[in-house]
């Protein structure tokens, strides 16, 4: 059975994070696609950030959810930054695909870039 995904966007200090908890999956892609569109749009000068530190699985249709909006910041000049637990399924995922190439992971609240650098 799904475990029930947590979703929130939260804005603190000009910075839009969007929080995550559980698994993410096909069943509740809709809502993750929903909120992490208020991100990119949010996020026009200011910061983005994904925290998936307390995400346990992610399939195919999340990942390619934080890919499009990881391309979507690109041509804005901004950089997805995605807060991960260390070894954990979203890393995993990241790392695998290549795509930490335009996603910058970090591991704790302090390693993210405060502004669009």
């Amino acid at each position: 059975m799904t475990q029930v995904a947590d979703l929130k966007v939260v804005t603190e200090d000009g910075v839009v994070t969007l929080i995550g908890r559980g698994e993410l999956d096909v069943f509740n892609s809709v809502a993750l696609n929903e909120a992490v569109q208020i991100v990119v749009e949010h996020a026009a000068t200011r910061s983005a950030v994904v925290d998936f530190r307390g995400v346990s699985y992610m399939d195919t249709h999340a990942l390619w959810c934080i890919f499009r909006a990881a391309k979507a910041l690109q041509q804005q000049g901004l950089v997805l930054t995605m807060l991960v637990a260390p070894h954990s399924v979203p890393e995993r995922l990241i790392r695998l695909t290549g795509w930490d190439a335009i996603i910058r992971l970090c591991h704790s609240p302090e390693e993210v870039p405060i502004g669009s650098d």
